[in-house]
């Protein structure tokens, strides 16, 4: 057997042509991390530059670049604060906007309806009210005890600032997300698709596909692995590509995929950190 090797970007690909083979094309090895064995596909190029071309454009479906950094975060700061950071300005948004809807609004009632504590609350409107942004005022005669928050021109101008950003990230996430998909359909053209996840990301892969006009083989409208099992096993799609369209768990929902439907290719969006 005779080989005839050449390495790409860093040796993260290596093109090679076997002689004991028929095809004439250039094969691609890819190397993944985590994958002990390289993903191997052919190039479908006789010639040595659009192999190239052609494994390097693959590479980067394999590898996407991440959108760039959210709005909500700042720079320069270590990873656990930017998150702690996006995590807090994206509360403050939703405690400024609960309290412009609701003055009356109870402290135990906002932190039930955003999923955190009552001290995570006491703490942020506390907070907000120190630097001007809400004004406790009494109560109106006939409605209860207590306190009421009401947005002040501080509070307006913070809640329009925060608001904006927000938007623009979701805006960058989402166009993200959809480039994404986008490369999908190009890398399995023709391919069935096993369509998982249900929620805003599921919506966002099936919009993608109906702008052209596919529909998938199988929806697993689920975020549980054990889904897998009760759905997409029936019809065993080796040919086919399962799409992850989901915030579940990476590694559970793969694991799973590999037993229920053993050797269908994986698809899942490389999410950016965590908040956004």
């Amino acid at each position: 057997m005779t080989e005839t090797s050449v390495f790409l970007a860093g040796r993260a690909v290596r093109l090679f042509k076997r002689a004991d083979r028929p095809t004439r094309f250039w094969q691609a090895a890819f190397r993944r991390p985590g994958n002990a064995r390289p993903l191997v596909k052919s190039t479908g190029q006789d010639d040595l530059e659009p192999a190239k071309a052609w494994a390097l454009a693959f590479l980067e479906t394999l590898c996407p670049q991440p959108p760039d950094p959210p709005l909500l975060r700042p720079e320069g700061l270590p990873k656990i604060r930017q998150e702690k950071r996006h995590v807090e300005r994206e509360l403050a948004l939703r405690i400024l906007s609960a309290y412009r809807a609701d003055p009356l609004l109870s402290q135990r009632r906002l932190g039930a309806a955003l999923d955190v504590s009552l001290a995570v609350v006491n703490a942020y409107t506390a907070r907000a009210s120190a630097q001007g942004a809400l004004a406790k005022l009494d109560r109106p005669a006939g409605l209860g005890s207590g306190l009421q928050y009401v947005l002040t021109a501080v509070g307006e101008a913070q809640l329009s600032d925060l608001t904006q950003a927000y938007a623009h990230e979701q805006l960058r996430l989402y166009r993200y997300l959809r480039a994404s998909f986008e490369s999908y359909l190009a890398q399995y053209a023709g391919a069935e698709i096993v369509l998982y996840g249900k929620g805003e990301m599921a919506q966002i892969a099936l919009a993608v596909l109906a702008e052209r006009g596919i529909t998938p083989a199988v929806v697993i409208a689920e975020d549980s692995p054990e889904a897998m099992s009760r759905h997409a096993v029936k019809r065993q799609r080796r040919q086919g590509v399962l799409w992850l369209a989901t915030l579940g768990d990476p590694a559970r929902l793969r694991d799973a995929a590999r037993h229920h439907l053993p050797g269908m290719t994986v698809l899942a969006p490389a999410l950016p950190a965590p908040g956004v």
